[in-house]
């Protein structure tokens, strides 16, 4: 059970599982799933036995640590493919909170990913 984290990986022997935290919502772990899943295909899961923790500080972006900033870019992509953002931004009356609820992510997820594809100023918060 995962009382401080959101995710965990586990590497033992050449079995890897990734384990998430059963008390966050529903789009907490969907986002969690696919930032580890990021730092798994990443290459940044370590060849010996290993465990590592994920909380919601590491879901930041940029990070202080580069790794999770890959992990972050990855899990957005996986959630909000390009070619679905683009359709939704070529339908000019979806707002990012019915992005949001489309993609199944938080509205803060939505900005990043529209930040990220240079959909959206940072400065101004708006498509």
């Amino acid at each position: 059970k995962l009382d401080n984290a959101s995710s965990e990986v586990i590497l033992r022997g050449s079995r890897l599982t990734v384990h998430l935290n059963e008390n966050e919502s529903v789009i907490a772990r969907r986002y969690a799933l696919a930032h580890a899943l990021g730092y798994i295909f990443s290459g940044q899961v370590g060849d010996a036995d290993s465990c590592r923790t994920f909380s919601s500080s590491d879901y930041r972006y940029p990070s202080a640590q580069g790794n999770n900033d890959v992990a972050n870019r990855f899990a957005l992509a996986l959630l909000m493919p390009r070619d679905a953002v683009d359709i939704c931004i070529a339908q000019a009356s979806r707002s990012v909170g019915e992005m949001a609820e489309l993609f199944l992510t938080s509205e803060a997820a939505v900005h990043l990913r529209l930040e990220i594809i240079g959909a959206l100023s940072p400065s101004r918060r708006r498509i």
